[in-house]
């Protein structure tokens, strides 16, 4: 079986949520997707009331859950990408399941930081770097990170086609300050170029009373490897509303 864990901490509380991510283990069981013993981590994006109506943290917390699936040894790596793409069609089949995506480094949780040159600019490794977000299509209006400009990531975008990446207006000043319109532009992300399809909102990744640092959006389906585990993010009017149905 499945197993998870609520995971507590100062930014959100798991009280109000357990039960879902109790339903969805039993939903991911019983769709054949139990290949032994898992370790999921229940992430919540929910946070105090009071505190979000004077800190916009650039996304949207409520109506959204997530648990962490790792399938550990249990699914080799060539076989990784089509478990997670099985996993995510899923999830989004779910009856009052508005949107569903699978994301490695959510907001209030990790950061990994890549290094990013931009044209014409002086590169200095380890210091021009930018936190790295890897997801699916779909993310951003699952998370409720507002799109500024460009457009979201795609099926297209896989290992044959062209590179591509997204980046927050954090980092799209930073290309400006170097003379370079952000939306189509090249920069080279941990030793890959990749075309810039889209500028999204800042937001609170490390908390809420720090300021936003540069992040790139990268593809999942592009990334330089594929990661042992991810997040899986669901988007609902009302999650707890979902219960009697992902049961089923």
């Amino acid at each position: 079986p499945v197993k998870c864990s609520g995971r507590r901490s100062a930014r959100y509380s798991s009280a109000s949520r357990l039960p879902l991510a109790a339903s969805m283990n039993h939903w991911i069981a019983g769709r054949g997707l139990s290949l032994g013993s898992w370790y999921c981590s229940l992430w919540l994006m929910i946070r105090s009331f009071t505190l979000l109506t004077r800190v916009d943290p650039g996304f949207l917390p409520e109506g959204a859950v997530a648990m962490r699936v790792d399938p550990a040894g249990r699914v080799p790596q060539p076989a990784r990408q089509a478990f997670f793409d099985r996993l995510l069609e899923t999830a989004a089949s779910v009856p009052g399941v508005h949107s569903a995506a699978l994301a490695i480094n959510m907001p209030m949780d990790r950061n990994m930081a890549w290094d990013v040159a931009v044209p014409g600019q002086t590169f200095e490794p380890g210091t021009h770097v930018a936190f790295a977000r890897l997801v699916t299509p779909g993310y951003f209006r699952t998370v409720g990170i507002r799109m500024v400009a460009g457009r979201d990531f795609d099926q297209g975008d896989q290992r044959n086609a062209a590179f591509v990446a997204g980046m927050n207006e954090t980092l799209a000043r930073r290309v400006s300050a170097a003379g370079l319109e952000p939306l189509g532009s090249t920069l080279v992300v941990s030793g890959n170029p990749r075309r810039i399809v889209a500028i999204v909102a800042d937001v609170k990744h490390r908390a809420l009373g720090t300021a936003s640092g540069p992040e790139v959006y990268v593809p999942h389906s592009q990334a330089p490897t594929f990661f042992q585990g991810y997040d899986l993010i669901v988007r609902a009017a009302d999650p707890i509303a979902l219960v009697p149905a992902v049961r089923e």
